[in-house]
């Protein structure tokens, strides 16, 4: 285990993790990481914190933040922007990665995830990989951000808050076959409170705030919730399955089945 003292830490690239090494910070706030690590590409590099092909480690009781400024002169490239990045696959790129189960190898506890620049910025952004995610924070700000990034991966999301602000923002964004489990769980987004591409959601005793978006053949499973929120793209290669879904006035959702 290492453990990092109370301070900001502020990198000049990102900061990989490795495999049955722990890194435990002071507490949220009081130990903070940071960097300002936008790349071109979606990779590794993008992120603050990285756990490329780590498994039995896990971080908790910290601050990890990335102040990537977006590019807004000129031909504007995607810039992408993260604090914590997962995956599992044979390089350092987080582009069609042969997808590995990591069940709870990988964690995150007690963690504040933030991003707030890029022009495609998320908190933690999953690939390919499946960590436990308890008691964490992820938040992000700017153009096509999401709080939460699922691509091919089925993490386990207890008390877990996420939330996007911006032009194009969920939540949670789940693509690419991704089946993630959220429980206990906020969620929000400017446009999107939960937004499903190809993906499967199970959510549970959670709050939702933006409404529900699925597509491309999605299914979310709803379970006493709070939404908060219109319901989008439901057709009959998507489905949407509610049980006791209930609006602000704690009357059943009409509009969630």
């Amino acid at each position: 285990m290492i453990k990092i003292a109370p301070g900001t830490y502020t990198e000049t690239e990102t900061v990989a993790l490795r495999s049955f090494v722990d890194v435990e910070g002071s507490g949220q706030g009081v130990t903070t990481i940071t960097c300002a690590c936008g790349s071109a590409s979606l990779d590794v590099s993008a992120a603050t914190v990285s756990a490329s092909n780590v498994i039995h480690a896990e971080i908790r009781h910290l601050t990890i933040a990335n102040t990537t400024i977006a590019n807004t002169t000129g031909i504007v490239n995607t810039l992408y922007s993260t604090g914590v990045a997962t995956h599992q696959g044979d390089s350092g790129s987080m582009k069609n990665v042969t997808a590995t189960q990591q069940g709870d190898s990988f964690s995150m506890s007690n963690v504040t995830a933030t991003a707030t620049g890029g022009n495609s910025v998320s908190g933690v952004t999953n690939v390919s990989s499946s960590p436990l995610m308890n008691n964490v924070t992820a938040t992000a700000i700017g153009v096509n951000s999401a709080g939460v990034v699922n691509s091919d991966s089925s993490p386990l999301m207890n008390n877990v808050t996420a939330i996007a602000i911006g032009v194009n923002s969920a939540g949670v964004y789940n693509q690419a076959g991704s089946s993630p489990t959220i429980r206990n769980s906020y969620l929000e987004g400017d446009t999107h409170g939960v937004y499903n591409s190809g993906s499967e959601t199970k959510i549970q005793n959670s709050e939702i705030t933006g409404g529900i978006t699925l597509v491309s053949e999605s299914e979310a499973l709803v379970a006493t919730t709070l939404l908060r929120g219109s319901v989008t793209g439901e057709t009959g290669s998507s489905t949407l399955e509610c049980f006791q879904v209930y609006g602000e006035d704690f009357k059943k959702r009409k509009d969630c089945k």
